[in-house]
């Protein structure tokens, strides 16, 4: 249901709270978590978040609140000192013991009488604190603060994400982009024409990856692409290369190997992955997460490294057609 600069729906992780998005004048989109199992308090402190301009979430206790981060990007967390279970401390030390995949400010919120105890806090990773019960104008100062706080670090991730690309680096897995991706298929096809050099070239792809992203959150479907790509890094021997060909998709490139060779390389991939024992409700077949591949040869009867790739792909889909979770070679292989 709408009114007037709010949207009322239920946040999805257990609470029938409504989550406030804030008014025209949103901040540049800043997300603010609030955190509190007072309920007056936890109200309060989300009508003033809405009434500042700035979109809000709400948790009822610490655990709540780590569940929302898991799943969605929130930039600010003002968050009760003192909560069952969890506490504001433990929070601040979950956030900054694991990586969200960007900087998270958070203000810790206590009763006058801990004010003393805000050291805790602040070694624990808090960025700063508010004493209730909360007063708006200071509440004012910590959200501007927090926001040009987070705007510098928006603006160094980007940048670090621009230095990795063009160093030739996927930001999010460390393996080659395709840019580099590219360097070295064209080196390969020249080794192929010169010294009749012979490459197998892999292309593999993570099963059901939306249904994936769609039941766990963007957050876990980039770190279950990390972990895929470490199994990558773990098996590759000297000289094989891999590189972030799409989305979920994985390109790799095994000199002086057949394609029978280079398949019994990424079975051994495959078998990783399956140890990782990843969960993958959504997906039809096994709960975990599971690979598909497609192997073609690159040699000097078959040159062209652009055909090479794309019977690669062609051997791909046919995986794919035939239940995923498997290995196919190009024809003719």
């Amino acid at each position: 249901m709408l009114t007037e600069g709010r949207t009322f729906v239920t946040s999805g992780m257990g609470s029938n709270e409504p989550v406030t998005q804030g008014r025209t004048d949103r901040r540049c989109a800043v997300r603010v978590l609030v955190v509190d199992d007072d309920g007056t308090c936890r109200l309060a402190m989300r009508a003033m978040v809405a009434a500042l301009g700035y979109e809000c979430v709400v948790a009822v206790d610490g655990g709540q609140a780590w569940r929302i981060l898991q799943h969605r990007d929130v930039d600010v967390v003002i968050a009760d000192r003192r909560m069952p279970g969890i506490n504001g401390v433990q929070l601040c030390q979950l956030i900054r013991g694991q990586t969200l995949g960007r900087h998270v400010h958070i203000v810790l919120a206590t009763a006058m009488k801990e004010r003393g105890q805000m050291l805790e806090g602040m070694l624990a990773g808090a960025d700063d604190y508010l004493v209730k019960p909360v007063d708006m104008d200071e509440l004012r100062l910590r959200l501007i603060v927090a926001h040009r706080i987070t705007g510098v670090h928006r603006q160094l991730e980007q940048l670090n994400a621009e230095l990795q690309i063009a160093a030739g680096s996927d930001a999010l897995t460390g393996l080659g982009n395709r840019r580099s991706l590219e360097a070295q298929l064209t080196a390969a096809a020249g080794a192929v024409s010169r010294y009749g050099h012979r490459y197998g070239i892999a292309v593999i792809d993570v099963d059901h990856f939306k249904a994936f992203n769609d039941t766990y959150g963007h957050q876990s479907g980039d770190r279950a692409l990390q972990a895929v790509a470490s199994a990558l890094l773990f098996e590759a021997r000297a000289g094989d290369t891999w590189y972030r060909y799409g989305g979920e998709e994985f390109l790799g490139i095994y000199p002086q190997q057949t394609g029978q060779d280079a398949r019994l390389a990424v079975e051994r991939i495959r078998d990783r992955v399956a140890l990782l024992a990843i969960p993958h409700a959504a997906s039809p077949g096994r709960a975990v997460l599971t690979l598909s591949a497609g192997i073609a040869e690159l040699t000097s009867s078959k040159p062209d490294i652009a055909d090479a790739v794309h019977r690669a792909d062609a051997a791909l889909y046919r995986a794919k057609q035939n239940g995923r979770d498997t290995i196919e070679l190009a024809s003719g292989q």
